[in-house]
């Protein structure tokens, strides 16, 4: 009802009916309000729908986009994204057999992180990285060696010949302390070729070091001083000749040695005493014209122990030392020569004797 409209019931009632329609006019204002915060929100709420659906698009990028690259377990490499389209720069997938992952470089996957086998590698490394620093240290030296591997490829060739030097570092070690007489000998390597080349003959001289020893006896030298006289140095020449070298030579017979040892006994050495007399001596030198025909006498008769079996011939005498008899070489045997006894069988008149049994009968002259 309209304000100040007729009303014909009582005041109270007058006043209810007014605030009604206060009432009445607040709630219609409030839902013009109302419908205006709606039209607002429906406005908003359209563009709320629209950001939401560009959200959602973009996300739907960005999740393509790092679908794209990052193609997740993969038990091998893949050729393409999970799209099938041609892999990116950067993408990545987690080789399930190997446990790495890989990255693509564009052209090949590259671990990003090591195979057991590498990490192995990796932790001896890390094990070591106080040598590893060492060597780092001396990197100039490293480089240096690298350039002389011909050389050491040729040592590591000689190990062996390397390893026996070591096991003799002493002799080494010794051998560096006398460098000096080292180098000296070097110097004389002519004359050190020139000894090794007469090894032998230095072979021979060592075997005769006793006799060298006696060499050295004062007597000895005294005696080599002697002979190292102008007349003895001559005398000495004349034995050289070679004529004389070759009557020395024949005294060398074992048989004559033989001969020349009973002549060193004391008896025989008095008895050559005698004969170095002048008279003897003369004597002797006649022999010594006739050399030929006592070199003739020695060869034709000889004293041993036993039967000559060299050397032979007819006629030939010598004298058996053991059973003290004389025997003959007929041309093919040595033959006994008979002992016989006067009065058994031997007559003896004036300067010859005769022998005489039933099958033989001998006459022999006695100068």
């Amino acid at each position: 009802m309209a304000r100040n409209s007729f009303y014909s019931g009582d005041a109270g009632a007058d006043i209810t009916i007014d605030n009604s329609v206060a009432q009445a006019e607040l709630a219609e204002n409030n839902a013009a309000a109302s419908a205006t915060a709606a039209a607002s929100s429906a406005t908003g709420a359209a563009s709320s729908a629209s950001a939401a659906s560009t959200s959602a698009t973009n996300a739907a990028a960005s999740y393509d986009s790092f679908d794209d690259r990052y193609l997740g377990a993969k038990s091998s490499a893949p050729s393409t994204d999970n799209d099938s389209n041609a892999l990116v720069d950067g993408a990545l997938y987690w080789n399930s057999s190997s446990d790495q992952m890989f990255a693509w470089d564009g052209s090949a996957w590259a671990a990003l992180i090591p195979t057991s086998t590498n990490q192995g590698h990796i932790n001896t490394v890390s094990g070591i990285q106080a040598n590893v620093t060492t060597v780092a240290g001396i990197a100039s030296n490293v480089t240096s060696v690298a350039g002389n591997t011909s050389n050491i490829n040729a040592v590591a060739g000689d190990a062996t010949d390397i390893g026996t030097v070591a096991g003799i570092s002493s002799n080494v070690t010794t051998v560096a302390g006398i460098a000096s007489n080292v180098t000296s000998v070097a110097g004389n390597a002519s004359n050190i070729n020139a000894v090794a080349a007469d090894a032998t003959d230095i072979g021979a001289v060592a075997a005769k070091a006793t006799e060298i020893g006696l060499l050295g006896q004062a007597d000895v030298i005294a005696d080599m001083a002697i002979l190292a006289t102008a007349d003895v140095v001559a005398d000495m020449n004349t034995l050289a000749t070679a004529d004389i070298v070759s009557d020395l030579n024949t005294l060398a017979d074992s048989d004559i040695i033989s001969d020349l040892n009973q002549l060193a006994t004391t008896d025989i050495v008095n008895d050559l005493n005698t004969l170095a007399t002048s008279d003897n001596v003369s004597n002797m030198n006649t022999v010594a014209d006739n050399i030929s025909s006592v070199n003739s006498f020695a060869s034709q008769y000889r004293v041993a122990s036993s039967a000559p079996t060299s050397s032979l011939d007819e006629g030939d005498l010598y004298y058996n030392t053991t059973s003290n008899t004389f025997s003959y070489y007929n041309g093919s045997a040595w033959t006994a020569i008979a002992n016989y006894v006067a009065g058994s069988g031997i007559v003896l008149t004036g300067n010859s004797f005769s022998v005489e049994n039933d099958a033989v009968a001998m006459s022999i002259a006695l100068g």
